[in-house]
Parts: structure tokens; C-alpha cells; sequence
């Protein structure tokens, strides 16, 4: 490696690697705080040093060993106790450092705490064996203290003999949970429904059911066959199952800085972050996108499964390749990707590539080919992993790749609703669905959020397809284009208008809207009024650009402050009523731009108190979207339950409930029973 090449990988590798000097330093912070009984402080700071040391070294590990005691103590000593993280933490002491006479003291005191007598009887046995002087007189104390809880035969002080007399021994290695354990990467309810794989000139290949599925059911639960946690969730959700971090007692990487975990299962189970993995203490997972990242980790995984020899009595191994010539046979629509895309695929798969290579310790790496191939696939047939209550794009957690989700074709209305409990994915009927109908899932924007034109053209560009589903086979009629409509010029006529030319996105429309969307006639006087909208200086045009200023002010007057004063409540109040009525002068009642307006009004009188005129606010809400969604869509449901919560603070309890059974309903439909009942707890 050349000079400039040695320093480049050097100040690369600067935050992904471990720094055993800057843990130290973090132990140094925590046993302070923790000597000032801030406890919360001594957690953060543990976790900090554990986040640097490298517990792969012998320093680190007996370094980490300390520290996962020290912070097992300090779970242990808050109010309330994380008892089952003070057990993973000391489990992990034992790990680092099974000579370590605390870690299996820590330990007994967690298994006490959780009143596992037996298991804290054999760890305390261990710790009698390993201490001395002091030490030893605190092992023998706990230890009859727990033989007296757990009703066995208090041992004398000499402590190891007499334990191993008593056939008291020390569990070697961590157990996981229960509820840690990988559930199987497909789960099909027994006799609820059953799924096949069709293949049909028009629609290629796609999923179907071969029996009647009721609203509701569960149709399946499935593993993502590779996954990769967003970098802006980093320091929020685990990488590998996705769920929220502990906010005291997280696990990082045994070898680098790069993730973190909830629990030492996932930190096991992360295949690509165990010794000699691919992304292990190098820095281009950090600086390469998320889809090349997940194109590697792809690419990797098929080439274990090709190089494995299952037996035949090894079902997950014979699954697991299964699923791998699956993911091989995924379409990448390449001919149809423009040159400029296509270039700009093939030099990130070329970079990382040399990344795999540089990086590789000599194991082999994938080719630039492979990645390629891989990433073309996950463009089409990757999924967003989303929370349950999401906007835009900036709510994804994770990008995803699933086996049988894969083979769903696409719907502007779904007949299917996913729903992730993590990374693990839930698919529900979300109408009755007759034997033979295909399993139809939403790429992108559903009916009701995007007009039809946009629709398809966003699927065409990314998917390479017209959209030609029930959705869209109702073309772009009247209900469609009021959202993004104007009223007609003449104040005599009710009718309304598409513009015929472009049009910027946050005059009439959300979105921009290209020219020909529309074709400038009235649906009702069917006068053209083509030519006066041409001219930028008509007084509709400047009417609307200044309400969309206003708009855009107030917005940035609610981002510039984390909690806005009330004095700043009002003020945007003030702004966001006056947009609204002189936007309800020019669109449609139904616009989606009004529609947006209502909604952030109703979010800041909220804040203020006004629940009143939130409310009212709201049942406009609830009205267009109505109007323009399918009845059982969420944005319906959480429209619904926002009201229901608004009508409770203005003491119409009737009608509150009356729209809470209806939004009930609807989010069940979608994300089920725990979802529901996690609702409703919110609520009340």
C-alpha cells in the first residue's frame, strides 16, 4: 500500500475502528458519575467506552469485562432495575473474561434480582472458587444467602469443593431467552392460507392465493433475506433486528464502532459482524449507499448458501438455499434502465467491489458483476422497512430484500397491508380475497395520495411498467383531478380545472405537475382558460405563490424552535387560517394542498388548546380524504382516531366514540390486534 494510499485508509478508518485509550477515558467518566450516583450519566458512559474497546483483543476483553460489570451494577442499583439487562451484561462479563470473580458475582445478584435461585446458586459457587481475601467473604455471604432462599443446604465457606459436592455447577455459556429466538423465515398459519406462485403473459410471475381469505387474516410472517439498517437510525434501532435501542444498556460491534444491538442474541446473530465478516471494522459500509451496502450483503449470503452442503435432515439449510435461487431468479428489468442509470449503478458496484477486495483479508470478495446484478434486483423488488404510522420517505428504517414478498405485484390499491415488527414482516388480507386472486402490494404512492398520471409515471421510471390496476383503469376522472384542481375563473361557474401547462409543486398541487396534466378546460362551462394561466403575473398565480410563502414561513417558524413558545403557536395559527382561506378561494374543496393546510392547522391548535376548532378543522380533514382514499385506507383510520382523541378534549364522548370504533377497525385490519390495543393505551 503506497503512503497516501496508508494515511486515506487511516483517516477513513478514524470512527469505525476501536480506540482502547478513548474507552478508557469513557470508564473513567462513568465511575465518577456513578461514585456521584448519577446513575443515568454512569450507563451512558459505560456504554460508551464499550463502543470503542475491541473485545476481540486481550486487553479489550478483559477491559469490556470490568465495564459490562460496572454497568451491570448500575441497572441493577436504578429505579426500577433492568434486571434481564444486568443479566446480558454480566453474561457478557463471564464471556469476555470467565477468570473475572465479579462478572459471576454480578451475575448471582442478577439471577437474585430476577429470583432464579438455582442459577444464582451456581454462579455464586463459581465466585466462592475464583475470589480471595475480602472478595471471598462476599462470594461465601451471597452464596448462603441464596442457598438459604432457594432452600438448599447452606455450604460452608470453603466454598468450590463443597459446591461441586453439592452438584452445584456454573453455566458455561449464555442462555438466550425465549423470546430472543429467530422465528423461521416464513410462517404460513396452518389451514388460514395458502399461497402459490403463478405465471401468466401479462403479469409474468406473481403470488396468489388458492383458498378464501377473509379481511383480516394473517396471511403470512416472514425474515427479510438480507436487510440493511438506514445510517440515520444508527445510534436509535438495533442493526439487526431493527427494533429500538435500550436507552441504558446497549451492545456495539465486539471489533468495531460501526452498529449497535439490543441485545447480545442480535450481536451474535449479525453474521456480517462476526470475526472475519465483510463489514467488520472497515469503513465503506459508512460511506457507500444503503442499497450497495445491501447489494454486498446479498451477493455474500448467496455465495454461502452455494458454498454450503446441506444434509438432507438440515431443513433451514435446504430452505435457506431455496431461498437463495429465489433471490437469483428476481428480475433487474436492466434493458429498460437508462444508460445514465445504468452508469452510475455500474460505478458504485465497481467501487464497491474494490472495497470487498481492499478490505477482504484475503478471503474471496464478490464482483462488480454480482453487485451490479444485485442492486438492479433490490431497485425493483426491494422493500422499505416503515413504522406502522408513516408520511414520507424520511420515516424508513431499513431497506429490505424478501423472498416471498418479492413474487407480490402491484396495486394503487393494495389488497394486502404489510406491517413490521422490526424486521419481521406480517402480511394481512385487508378485503376478502376469492381463491386464484394475486397478492397485490403498493410499490409507492397509493390511490388518494398521488394522482393517477404520477402514479404511473413514478412506476414507470423506477419499475418499468404502466400501472393498469383497478386504480388506475378509472383514469384520471373528476374525484382525482379536484385534488389538485383549481376552481373555474369565472366566479358564475362551480366547475373546475386542471392547468394545461407545468405547474410547480406547492401552487396547486403537492407535487409539480407536468404540462399536459391537465387540459385547462372547465368540467362544467368547459371554457379553456389555457392561455390567461399561461402568464405567470395571472392574479391566480400570484395569490397562490404568496400563500404558498406564508405557508412554507410558518413551517419554518415551527422547525426553528424544538419547542415552540406560545406566542410562536399563535402566530403560526394566524398564518397557517389565512393560507387556508385564500387557498379555499382558488382550489378545490378537495385539493390536496388545502387538505395539507387543514392538517397542519389542526397540529398547532392542538399544541395551543384551541381542541375546538381542531376538531372542526379536523372533520374538514376527514371529509376530503373521504372523498379521495379507499374507506378502509390508514390515512382514513388515523384521520379518524385524531378526531376521536379531539372530541374527547371538547367533551363530545359519544361522537368520540363512535369515530374510535371505526378507526379501530381499520387499523386492525392493517397491523392487527397488538397494534390496536398499543393504540389504545396511547390514548387513554
Amino acid at each position: 500500500m503506497s503512503s497516501a494510499a496508508y494515511w486515506i485508509d487511516t483517516y477513513l478508518r478514524q470512527g469505525v475502528c476501536s480506540d482502547h485509550a478513548e474507552g478508557l477515558r469513557h470508564r473513567e467518566v462513568g465511575t465518577a458519575a456513578f461514585r456521584r450516583h448519577d446513575l443515568s450519566k454512569a450507563a451512558a458512559a459505560y456504554s460508551d467506552c464499550l463502543h470503542v474497546l475491541d473485545e476481540t483483543t486481550i486487553s479489550g476483553s478483559a477491559a469490556a469485562s470490568h465495564v459490562y460489570c460496572n454497568r451491570a451494577l448500575v441497572l441493577l442499583q436504578q429505579r426500577p432495575p433492568d434486571k434481564q439487562a444486568a443479566l446480558q451484561d454480566s453474561t457478557c462479563a463471564i464471556a469476555c473474561d470467565r477468570a473475572n470473580c465479579k462478572a459471576w458475582y454480578r451475575r448471582a445478584c442478577s439471577h437474585e434480582a430476577l429470583l432464579n435461585y438455582s442459577a444464582a446458586c451456581s454462579d455464586a459457587a463459581m465466585a466462592v472458587q475464583l475470589s480471595s481475601g475480602t472478595q471471598h467473604e462476599d462470594c461465601v455471604r451471597l452464596l448462603q444467602r441464596l442457598q438459604a432462599a432457594a432452600k438448599l443446604p447452606v455450604l460452608s465457606s470453603k466454598g468450590a469443593n463443597s459446591a461441586a459436592a453439592a452438584g452445584i455447577t456454573a453455566d458455561a455459556e449464555p442462555k438466550i431467552p425465549p423470546d430472543m429466538a429467530e422465528i423461521p423465515s416464513l410462517s404460513v398459519p396452518a389451514s388460514e392460507c395458502m399461497l402459490d406462485v403463478h405465471n401468466s403473459k401479462a403479469q409474468g410471475r406473481q403470488l396468489a392465493v388458492t383458498n378464501n381469505i377473509a379481511a383480516g387474516t394473517v396471511m403470512w410472517t416472514e425474515q427479510p433475506y438480507v436487510h440493511v439498517l438506514l445510517k440515520r437510525h444508527r445510534k436509535q434501532k438495533c442493526s439487526h433486528c431493527l427494533k429500538p435501542l435500550p436507552a441504558q444498556a446497549c451492545y456495539s460491534c465486539q471489533a468495531c464502532s460501526l452498529v449497535r444491538y439490543c441485545t447480545p442474541h442480535c450481536r451474535q446473530s449479525d453474521s456480517f459482524h462476526t470475526s472475519g465478516g465483510i463489514e467488520c471494522g472497515v469503513p465503506w459500509p459508512l460511506l457507500l449507499p444503503a442499497d450497495v451496502v445491501l447489494a454486498v450483503r446479498m451477493v455474500s449470503k448467496m455465495s454461502q448458501c452455494s458454498d454450503a452442503q446441506p444434509t438432507e435432515s438440515s431443513c433451514t439449510a435446504q430452505d435457506s438455499q431455496a431461498n437463495a435461487e429465489h433471490i437469483r431468479s428476481l428480475e433487474t428489468h436492466w434493458q429498460q434502465t437508462s444508460p445514465q442509470v445504468l452508469t452510475e449503478l455500474t460505478l458504485l458496484s465497481t467501487v464497491a467491489a474494490l472495497c470487498c477486495c481492499q478490505y477482504s483479508s484475503g478471503l474471496p470478495s464478490p464482483s462488480a458483476g454480482s453487485i451490479l446484478t444485485a442492486l438492479l434486483q433490490i431497485h425493483v423488488n426491494g422493500l422499505a422497512v416503515v413504522p406502522a404510522q408513516h408520511t414520507n420517505e424520511e420515516d424508513r428504517v431499513a431497506l429490505a430484500v424478501y423472498a416471498t414478498a418479492s413474487l407480490m405485484n402491484h396495486s394503487c390499491q393494495p389488497n394486502v397491508a404489510l406491517a413490521f415488527d422490526g424486521k419481521v414482516l406480517t402480511a394481512r388480507a385487508v378485503e376478502a380475497l376469492p381463491a386464484g386472486q394475486p397478492v397485490l402490494h403498493c410499490y409507492g404512492p397509493q390511490k388518494g395520495a398521488m394522482i393517477t398520471p404520477l402514479r404511473q409515471q413514478q412506476l414507470q421510471q423506477q419499475y418499468h411498467f404502466l400501472c393498469q390496476c383497478r386504480a388506475c383503469k378509472t383514469g384520471f376522472d373528476l374525484t382525482e383531478q379536484a385534488t389538485v384542481g383549481l376552481q373555474c375563473l369565472d366566479t358564475r361557474c362551480n366547475g373546475l380545472l386542471v392547468p394545461k401547462q407545468a405547474v410547480a409543486a406547492g401552487l396547486c398541487s403537492v407535487a409539480a405537475l407536468p404540462s399536459h396534466t391537465g387540459s385547462g378546460c372547465c368540467s362544467k362551462c368547459h371554457h379553456s382558460w389555457s392561455e390567461d394561466l399561461q402568464a405567470a403575473s395571472h392574479p391566480v398565480w400570484q395569490t397562490l405563490e404568496a400563500a404558498q410563502a406564508e405557508y412554507q414561513h410558518a413551517m419554518a417558524d415551527l422547525k426553528q424552535q424544538q419547542a415552540p413558545s406560545m406566542q410562536t403557536l399563535t402566530a403560526v395559527s394566524g398564518l397557517l387560517r389565512h393560507v387556508a382561506e385564500v387557498q379555499s378561494q382558488c382550489l378545490c374543496p378537495t385539493n390536496q394542498l388545502l387538505c395539507q393546510t387543514w392538517g397542519q392547522l389542526v397540529e398547532v391548535l392542538k399544541a395551543i388548546g384551541t381542541f375546538e376548532e381542531a376538531a372542526s378543522c379536523c372533520k374538514k380533514v376527514l371529509d376530503m380524504l373521504h372523498r379521495t382514499y379507499p374507506s378502509n385506507s390508514t390515512a382514513v383510520g388515523y384521520q379518524r382516531l385524531q378526531l376521536a382523541d379531539l372530541l374527547r378534549h371538547v367533551g363530545a364522548g359519544a361522537e368520540a366514540d363512535d369515530e374510535y370504533v371505526e378507526a379501530m377497525k381499520i387499523l386492525h385490519l392493517h397491523f392487527g390486534v397488538s397494534y390496536a390495543v398499543s393504540m389504545h393505551t396511547t390514548l387513554h
